[in-house]
């Protein structure tokens, strides 16, 4: 008996247990199901509504000049000031001078700085060490090889020292910089570029760079694979919020001639820890990369869509130790007129990832026309035939939370995104307004309540008898104002010509550098870590 009473009291017991672990297991599954992350999602965008909040932007630009902002970061003193790096030139077909420009808080100029640097082809990108700044651009020198060109300036903008990056055999065009880990220095990524005579073929190799504070070269690595590489961004890795080294993006190209993205974790001393290959659809260049607390990379590519002929992008987030996918997403036009590209990346503290994207309008012949919805106007959403700057926010799971566009004027492009000390989105770019002409009245139009002195260049005589003395005065008085009129219409005459050449290359558009200081989302909570 005493034998069946503890068999019954076990099995009562073992009914119990497994009812416990049942219960438990359900409702960790029920928690899992809340948070369980896709692996995979294909997202088709829709045109935006624009009039994204944003704390302030501001356009700058004179009205003879086109002007491009091409990076924008966190000024280096406490303040919340904006440095912008970008390009300005007379006109579209002249090569351009590098335009510094400080901004405040509130997007007011405090100051900006002109430089004239021999041969620049194009400005890549400032960054800042804490004390000054490094901007670097491109310079193509006639009868010579490409260079880089380093500049290191203070925090008042002051040019303090150059440097010049060359080699006898290849080209040397720059892609990316950032701060040396440990300061002191910078790394920098570039491409070596062989043209070869015979044929229109051209053979790329990898290379990154250590530099001192001085610019000068203390070490460096190449990464060869397959017949073209090249790294296009680098950005710091860091494992248990401690930081160990770099991470350089870009893409390759087999044999086939497919590009194919390519993703590399490195020492501080450039060696390699692991390389991972990612082919998507026809093509694949990995432009961007993030580094979050947890040790764990989030990457950026446009691609080719292979069921699509527009261009998209892909965001992933991958393991940190090994490089293999969590989650993957995809996204691109649904309405097929625009073409989607990366154009910045950026996580928070809390997990929140920031993806800039740049809709581009595709041209079209006139065998293959879109139809534009003429209804879509400024206020009811974004017309078919613009260019617009689309920023998703999402998740660490990779759920998207909020999308913005950002669009000014007959159009806008946004190149760089990056954040201040606070988690504000930062943008840079530009935009295409129409110029600010004031053309002159023709004198049949002139108002007869206007006085005419300035208008016609003569003098009207009251109807009295006026002496020799006062006749010869006016006369005088009436000659001086005909020639300052013809000064000032000349002047206008060659305004108007330089300007009217500026517009029928730009459709009466002209182009002006745009900053944009985005809002700061709210602090986000993962309930899932």
């Amino acid at each position: 008996m005493l034998n069946i009473f503890f068999k019954r009291l076990f099995a009562s017991y073992l009914f119990i247990v497994i009812m416990a672990v049942t219960v438990c297991a359900t409702s960790m599954q029920a928690f899992a199901q809340k948070c369980v992350t896709p692996y995979e999602t294909i997202t088709r965008l829709h045109h935006p509504d624009p009039g994204a909040f944003m704390v302030w932007n501001s356009v700058y630009g004179d009205k003879e000049y086109f002007t491009k902002f091409v990076y924008a970061i966190s000024a280096s003193d406490k303040n919340r000031d904006v440095i912008v790096a970008g390009e300005i030139r007379i006109d579209s077909g002249v090569r351009p001078s590098l335009l510094l420009v400080k901004f405040d808080r509130l997007g007011r100029e405090i100051w900006s700085k002109i430089y004239d640097i021999p041969y620049i082809e194009n400005i890549i990108k400032v960054a800042s060490d804490g004390d000054g700044y490094v901007v670097v651009a491109n310079i193509s020198v006639p009868k010579k090889n490409k260079e880089i060109w380093i500049g290191f300036f203070d925090s008042t903008g002051k040019l303090k020292s150059h440097k010049i990056l060359r080699d006898k055999k290849f080209d040397l065009l720059a892609n990316d910089i950032q701060p040396k880990i440990g300061g002191g220095g910078w790394i920098i990524s570039l491409s070596s570029v062989m043209n070869y005579k015979i044929s229109d073929n051209t053979q790329k190799n990898a290379s990154v760079f250590i530099l001192d504070s001085n610019g000068n070269k203390t070490n460096s690595r190449s990464y060869i694979l397959g017949v073209e590489t090249e790294i296009l961004s680098l950005s710091v890795s860091k494992f248990s919020n401690e930081v160990e080294g770099y991470i350089a993006t870009g893409y390759f190209k087999n044999d086939l001639g497919k590009k194919i993205g390519w993703v590399l974790r490195l020492n501080q001393d450039l060696s390699m820890v692991w390389q991972k290959e990612f082919s998507r659809g026809f093509s694949a260049k990995v432009t961007e990369s993030y580094s979050g607390k947890d040790g764990n990379i989030f990457v950026a590519a446009d691609i080719e869509s292979a069921n699509y002929k527009t261009g998209g992008v892909w965001l992933a987030k991958l393991y940190g130790i090994d490089g293999e996918v969590i989650w993957q997403r995809y996204y691109m036009s649904n309405e097929k007129t625009h073409t989607y590209s990366v154009r910045g990346l950026n996580v928070n503290d809390d997990g929140l990832v920031a993806l800039l994207m740049m809709a581009n309008k595709i041209e079209v012949n006139n065998t293959d026309k879109i139809k534009i919805d003429k209804s879509k106007i400024m206020g009811f959403g974004i017309s078919d035939d613009v260019s617009y700057a689309h920023l998703l926010t999402l998740n660490p799971q990779g759920v998207t939370i909020s999308g913005d566009a950002f669009y000014y004027a007959k159009g806008a492009v946004l190149s760089s995104l990056s954040s201040d000390k606070n988690g504000r989105r930062i943008m840079a770019g530009f935009a295409m307004v129409k110029p600010e002409t004031k053309i002159r009245e023709d004198a049949d139009d002139i108002d007869e309540g206007k006085s005419p002195l300035q208008e016609q260049g003569d003098v009207r005589l009251p109807d009295v008898d006026l002496s020799e003395k006062t006749k010869r005065g006016l006369k005088l008085l009436q000659k001086k104002i005909s020639e300052q009129s013809l000064i000032v219409q000349n002047e206008d005459k060659e305004l108007h010509h330089k300007l009217a050449k500026n517009h029928d290359r730009n459709s009466n558009l002209v182009q002006k550098g745009w900053v944009v200081m985005g809002d700061m989302p709210d602090k986000y909570i993962d309930k899932c870590n």
